[in-house]
């Protein structure tokens, strides 16, 4: 019977034990007392959570540490260049940086499913919901509006790294707007801007020079064999696949080999991984080894 007493007066708040305490009192003072003892402790619950939402999520990366990462572990971390051909910047067509889904790893996230995002278009709003509480971090949950068709989108603190680098300066630019609102989410935004966005930028020439020097796979068919080649059909001798595309009016036939593959953008990998997939003829071992070697 007092066990179940003591377990009761701990589910209290530190007010409402205060009530209990002086029950049959000056009802006056019991409420300022009580009212004051609660208003302690909800202030130091929210420094409490503003304390965690400063905590830095994202480590910082010198130059030298990608670089390594990137030449020497490519397997690891993922960090091949991707030559864009898009030098737009619209709504419906932003910048495309050389980043890769996998390029950033994150210990803390590992446990957490992230969200798959494609980033053709520009971020134009965001709404903001939260604090998410996880068992590592506090994480923020994010409502976008992307490119002219107004088309939404959710994602989390988690799903930076994945984004288009510069999805962070749309987010930046929109947050920093109610800088004192958002203090703790736009905290993080500098931090990822500051560490990640200008070595990302860097990284893409350096590593490619280094890349460009290593020998890469020579195709065996002449060109006028490429004309001949299945669309997506995957050549496990060479690891190459033909493609069609489009200069101007006239289509043609070109040859992929995944070694080259830093030299093409982002949506022209996609469009080669998507016509891989859909080929019949393709074993499912080889369409997972070659998806796992571009993404």
């Amino acid at each position: 019977m007092f066990d179940d007493d003591e377990e009761e007066e701990e589910d209290l708040s530190e007010g409402a034990k205060l009530k209990r305490k002086y029950r049959g009192k000056d009802l006056d003072e019991i409420d300022r007392v009580a009212k004051e003892a609660e208003a302690r402790e909800k202030k130091a619950h929210d420094a409490q959570v503003y304390h965690e939402t400063q905590k830095a999520l994202f480590p910082p990366w010198s130059m030298e540490r990608i670089l390594n990462e990137a030449i020497n572990t490519p397997s690891v971390y993922w960090l091949d260049p991707v030559v864009s051909f898009d030098l737009e910047n619209t709504l419906e067509s932003q910048f495309d940086f050389p980043i890769t889904l996998k390029a950033f790893l994150f210990q803390r996230f590992k446990k957490i499913e992230t969200t798959l995002i494609t980033d053709n278009d520009k971020t134009a709003a965001v709404e903001v919901f939260g604090p998410v509480q996880t068992k590592s971090f506090i994480n923020i949950r994010f409502k976008a509006v992307r490119g002219a068709g107004s088309s939404i989108f959710e994602f989390t603190l988690i799903d930076l790294p994945c984004q288009n680098p510069y999805d962070w300066i749309s987010l930046f630019t929109l947050l920093s707007k109610y800088e004192q609102k958002f203090k703790p989410i736009v905290i993080h935004l500098k931090r990822i801007l500051v560490f990640y966005i200008q070595e990302v930028g860097k990284m893409d020439m350096e590593i490619d020079d280094v890349l460009r020097t290593r020998s890469t796979i020579q195709p065996k068919e002449a060109l006028n064999d490429v004309s001949k080649m299945k669309l997506g059909k995957i050549r496990k001798d060479n690891w190459s696949v033909a493609f069609q595309q489009t200069e101007g009016k006239k289509v043609q036939k070109c040859l992929f080999c995944l070694p080259d593959k830093h030299l093409y953008s982002t949506s022209r990998l996609n469009y080669i991984l998507g016509i891989t997939k859909e080929c019949k003829v393709n074993d499912v071992a080889d369409k997972k080894y070659f998806a796992d070697m571009i993404k």
